[in-house]
C-alpha cells in the first residue's frame, strides 16, 4: 500500500500485479502496460525474469532499501484525467485485458459513497481484497483517503473466517467489503458468537446477493446494508441498493439498485434500442466513472465504448432490466463470463490456456455444482494420451489459481445443441454426474458422520469417501460451515483449523487428521461424552 502512495504522489500510475501470478501472465501484463518501473524485493522478482523474455527493459526498486532516497517535498500535481492505476482482468482471447481508470472517475464514485453513507475519519475496514481487485481501491482511498483506519491480514489469514472475526473485534472494525461469500463465511463463524459484530456500513458486490444475507446480518449487526455493482472499466461501483427492511417475496435477489452520483445505466437491445421496463436486455453504464480504455488495445476499447448521441457507454456484457420505479434487476452475463468465489474469470482465457497443450484437440470448459468450481473436458488429438497433472502444472504456470480448473475429464466427443454449438449446460450436467460416478463408500463411524455433514452442507446425497472436496463445488465458506460443525455437533475434540480442508480434503483423510485428534486425548473419537466439552461453549 505504501508503494502504491509513492507512486501516485511521484505522478505515476500504479499497476498491480498479485505475487501468484504465473510468470507468462507477468510478462503479458508487463508488456501490454508498458511497465517501466517494478516496486517489488529481490525474493520475488529479479532482472533476468523480464530481460529473459524479450521485454523492454525495466529498472527495479526493492522497497526494503528505499529508506536512502529523500522524500518528496509534495505529490506532483497532475490533471484529473491522467490515469491512476490500470488492473487487468480475463480476456476471453486469452490475453488479460488492462483496465486504465484516471483518477477524477475513481474519485467520483469513492467520494459519493463516503458522502452518502457516512463513511468518515473514524471509520475502520478489514482489508480482504488484493490490490489487483478493484475493490482493495476503495479500500485504499476511500478509508485511508478520507483518514480513517485499515487493518491488515496476514497471508494465512486470507481464507479463514475465525482470524477475521479475532480481528474485527480487537481493532474496532466498523466498515465491511466485500464480495457476498466472505460476509456469509464471516456469519458462520459470528454466528456461534454472543457479541455483536461493530460494523456501521456492510458493502457487498461482486457477485449475487443471496436473500438471507440482510436477515442473518440483522441479528449480529445494526449497520446499514449496500449491495452494489458495477464493472472493473466503471470505477469500482455503478450502482447501489441499500435494504432497509423486509424483501419482497417475490425477489430473487437483491436488486441493483439506482446509479450512484454523475453514473448512468441504460438497457439496450440488439438493435441498441433503450428497452421498456420489464423487457431484459445489455446493461451500458455512461457517465463520469468510465475508464479510458483498455491499455493497448484500440480494437478492443472501440468494441467495449461506444459513442451515441455524443455520450460515451461502456457495453457490460451483463443482462438486466428497469423496475417501473427507476430500480435495475441484474440477470446474469450475456457471454461465457463467470464468477466463482468472487473472481471474474473469462472461460475462453482458460480454454485459450488448454489449447497451448500438446495433445489436446478440443477444451471447453463450463461451472459444475452448487457452490461452483471449474470442470474442463479436453478432446484429445488422435492416439495423444493426456496426463492430468502434467495439463493441471501447464496452466498454473499460465493462468492465476483462481482460474486453474477443479477437475478435469477427458471425452471423445463433446454434446451439441440443435444448431451445433457445444450444449454447455449439458456438458455441465455430465460432468456433473462424473464427480460422483467413482463412488467408495464411507467406512467406519466417524467417515459415515464426516460423510452426513458433507452431504448436508454440499447439497449432496451421497459423497464417496476420496472425493474431493472442491471439485465437488466445495468453496472457503461451505468449509468455514464444516468446521463450524464439526465442533458443535461433537464430531470433533476441539477447534478443528480451516487449514484441515485445505490439507485434507477427502472424508477419508479428514477421518484421520480428527481420529489423530481424539487419540492425543488418550480417546477414541466414539468417546464423545459431555465431560469433554466446556458448559457453554457449544
Amino acid at each position: 500500500m505504501a508503494a502504491v502512495f509513492g507512486v501516485l504522489a511521484a505522478g505515476g500510475c500504479y499497476v498491480p500485479i498479485g505475487i501468484h501470478q504465473p510468470q507468462a501472465r507477468r510478462n503479458k501484463i508487463h508488456s501490454t502496460a508498458g511497465i517501466r518501473l517494478v516496486l517489488s524485493n529481490h525474493q520475488q522478482i529479479n532482472q533476468s525474469e523480464l530481460t529473459d523474455q524479450g521485454l523492454e527493459p525495466v529498472s527495479l526498486l526493492d522497497v526494503a532499501a528505499t529508506s536512502c532516497y529523500a522524500p518528496l517535498s509534495e505529490p506532483v500535481a497532475l490533471a484529473c484525467q491522467q490515469p491512476a492505476y490500470i488492473i487487468f482482468t480475463s480476456g476471453s482471447t486469452g490475453e488479460p485485458k488492462g483496465v486504465e481508470m484516471c483518477h477524477r472517475a475513481t474519485a467520483n464514485t469513492i467520494e459519493h459513497l463516503n458522502l452518502k453513507y457516512g463513511v468518515n475519519e473514524s471509520s475502520c475496514a478489514l482489508a480482504l481484497s488484493a490490490l489487483d481487485f478493484d475493490l482493495s481501491v476503495y479500500d485504499l482511498f476511500g478509508l485511508l483517503g478520507i483518514g480513517g483506519r485499515l487493518v491488515l491480514l496476514q497471508e494465512e489469514q486470507r481464507r479463514d473466517a475465525q482470524q477475521w472475526l479475532k480481528l474485527i473485534r480487537r481493532h474496532g472494525v466498523t466498515l465491511w467489503n466485500s464480495v457476498p461469500v466472505l460476509l456469509d463465511m464471516l456469519l458462520v463463524v459470528a454466528e456461534q458468537d454472543t457479541q455483536q459484530l461493530p460494523f456501521e456500513q456492510v458493502m457487498l458486490s461482486g457477485d449475487w446477493i443471496g436473500l438471507d444475507l440482510p436477515v442473518r446480518l440483522s441479528a449480529k449487526s445494526s449497520a446499514r446494508f449496500i449491495a452494489m455493482g458495477g464493472a472493473t472499466e466503471a470505477a469500482i461501483w455503478s450502482n447501489h441498493y441499500e435494504v432497509t427492511g423486509p424483501m419482497p417475496a417475490d425477489w430473487s435477489s437483491i436488486p441493483y439498485g439506482k446509479p450512484l452520483a454523475n453514473q448512468r445505466y441504460r438497457v439496450v437491445d440488439v438493435q441498441g434500442r433503450d428497452c421498456p421496463d420489464w423487457v431484459a436486455g445489455e446493461l451500458w453504464i455512461g457517465g463520469h466513472g468510465l475508464a479510458t480504455g483498455y491499455r493497448g488495445d484500440a480494437q478492443l476499447t472501440q468494441e467495449r465504448f461506444v459513442e451515441v448521441a455524443g455520450e460515451r457507454w461502456y457495453r457490460t456484457g451483463d443482462r438486466g432490466r428497469y423496475w417501473p420505479d427507476g430500480n435495475l434487476e441484474f440477470l446474469g452475463r450475456l457471454d461465457h463470463q463467470v464468477k466463482v468465489r468472487g473472481h471474474r474469470i473469462e472461460l475462453g482465457e482458460i480454454e485459450a490456456a488448454l489449447s497451448t497443450v500438446a495433445g489436446v484437440s478440443r477444451a471447453v470448459v463450463v461451472t459444475v455444482g452448487e457452490s461452483l468450481s471449474l470442470a474442463a473436458a479436453l478432446i484429445p488429438e488422435h492416439n495423444a494420451q493426456l496426463d492430468i497433472e502434467q495439463i493441471r502444472l501447464r496452466l498454473q504456470a499460465l493462468l492465476p489459481d483462481y482460474m486453474v480448473p477443479n477437475t478435469f475429464s477427458i471425452e471423445q466427443s463433446l454434446p451439441l445443441s440443435a444448431n451445433g454449438k457445444v450444449d454447455r449446460k449439458l456438458l455441465s450436467q455430465e460432468l456433473s454426474y462424473k464427480l460422483t460416478a467413482d463412488f467408495e463408500i464411507p467406512k467406519g463411524q466417524l467417515e459415515e458422520q464426516i460423510a452426513s455433514l458433507w452431504c448436508e452442507t454440499l447439497n449432496c446425497q451421497k459423497i464417496s469417501r476420496n472425493a474431493d472436496f472442491f471439485m465437488l463445488g466445495g468453496d472457503s465458506l461451505v468449509a468455514t460451515q464444516i468446521v463450524q460443525l464439526l465442533q458443535k455437533r461433537r464430531i470433533s475434540p476441539g477447534t478443528v483449523p480451516l487449514s484441515m480442508i485445505f490439507t485434507s480434503p477427502t472424508i477419508a483423510t479428514m477421518a484421520k487428521q480428527i481420529q489423530s485428534q481424539w487419540q492425543k486425548l488418550g480417546l477414541d473419537s466414539s468417546d464423545t461424552t459431555e465431560s469433554l466439552f466446556e458448559e457453554g461453549t457449544i
